[in-house]
């Protein structure tokens, strides 16, 4: 769908399997990043698969649905702040992108 466009990005919910696989810290609420479009705006960014996306523009992100309803707020063209954690290093980060002009 176009929220998928507009960063080039899919989620899916962070659910109790997934926390335990990856060894999160109990506290973190977001989704996980399933997919990365290789020709979307995300690709600007280092973001990976399996990294869990926090928020978007502050806003927190508990489940894909969410991410969805926040994304498709956005205009096309628009610098975009994302939050991510990233299980392999445990670290937080901040990526910034600008959303896809086309779409």
């Amino acid at each position: 769908g176009r929220a998928d466009q507009l960063l080039g990005l899919q989620v899916t919910d962070l659910d109790a399997a997934a926390i335990k696989r990856a060894n999160l810290p109990d506290a973190i609420v977001g989704v996980i990043v399933s997919g990365v479009d290789p020709a979307g705006p995300a690709r600007a960014v280092p973001i990976k698969e399996g990294q869990i996306l926090l928020e978007v523009n502050r806003q927190r992100v508990a489940s894909a649905a969410e991410f969805r309803a926040i994304v498709s707020a956005l205009r096309p063209g628009m610098p975009v702040a994302l939050f991510i954690y990233d299980p392999a290093s445990r670290q937080r980060l901040l990526y910034a992108l600008v959303t896809d002009p086309s779409s």
